[in-house]
């Protein structure tokens, strides 16, 4: 071989141990690149995860908080209808009482003025007996009987 075409022999493999290189670094950044995006691909993975973590932590709380939240709320209604419960009870109570109080004083008043109402009548009537047995005595009778009896009543 000449020496021109040892020096292009050369010249190729130099070429070729060059493109040999370069694409050892090629797959070397290739490499670091595939490297460096899985990295980022986990992180952004793990940052991802602890999020809904994060979240699902928060939506407890919340489910928990609203859980106490109906709680206290059943339980200040419950008080409430008890109050209120109690109030109209105590109010109907002592109505009813007044009107058994006021049935009561009726009744005693009834019995009272019925007993004044039946003596009257037993008065009347011996007064009516009285003044006919008067007229009798006198024989008194027409016109001049009713002037004895109101005279005598």
């Amino acid at each position: 071989m000449s020496n021109v075409e040892n020096n292009n022999n050369n010249s190729n493999n130099n070429n070729n141990d060059n493109n040999g290189n370069n694409n050892s670094i090629n797959n070397d950044n290739n490499c670091n690149d595939n490297n460096l995006n899985q990295f980022i691909i986990e992180d952004r993975r793990i940052r991802a995860e602890q999020i809904v973590i994060k979240q699902g932590e928060q939506i407890n709380e919340l489910k928990l908080r609203l859980r106490q939240t109906e709680t206290d709320a059943q339980r200040k209604l419950t008080e409430s209808i008890q109050k209120i419960e109690t109030r109209y009870r105590d109010r109907d109570t002592n109505f009813i009482d007044e009107l058994v109080a006021e049935r009561e004083r009726l009744t005693n008043e009834n019995t009272k003025l019925s007993y004044q109402v039946q003596h009257l009548e037993e008065l009347q009537l011996d007064q009516e007996r009285g003044a006919l047995k008067i007229s009798k005595a006198f024989n008194l009778e027409g016109n001049s009987q009713g002037g004895v009896i109101s005279n005598l009543e």
